[in-house]
C-alpha cells in the first residue's frame, strides 16, 4: 500500500455513518458512506412458505427436491416497484 499511487479510502456503512462517535471516527480517518440494500429493507404484506415436494420422475437417479414458493396474503405487485 505505501506504493500505490491512487488515494486510499475506506468504507463504512451508511448506518454506522450516521451513529455518533463511529460516525465521527470514520470521518476522521477520511472513511467513504455506503448505503446498503439491508439496511433499507421494510417488511412486506403477507407471508411467504416454501413446501418441499418429491418429484413424480422415474428416470431420475438423484432424488431433487421441488421447491415451491406460497405466498399468502402478500401484495408484491403494489409494495415492490421496478429495480427493487
Amino acid at each position: 500500500m505505501c506504493t500505490c499511487q491512487r488515494t486510499l479510502s475506506y468504507i463504512v456503512a451508511e448506518k454506522s455513518w450516521n451513529r455518533n462517535i463511529i460516525g465521527h471516527l470514520a470521518w476522521a480517518i477520511g472513511a467513504v458512506p455506503v448505503r446498503r440494500a439491508q439496511d433499507s429493507a421494510v417488511a412486506g404484506t403477507g407471508t411467504i412458505t416454501l413446501i418441499k415436494e418429491e418429484s413424480e420422475m422415474e428416470q431420475e437417479i438423484e432424488e431433487i427436491p421441488v421447491i415451491k414458493v406460497q405466498g399468502n396474503g402478500t401484495c408484491f405487485l403494489s409494495d415492490l416497484n421496478l429495480a427493487d
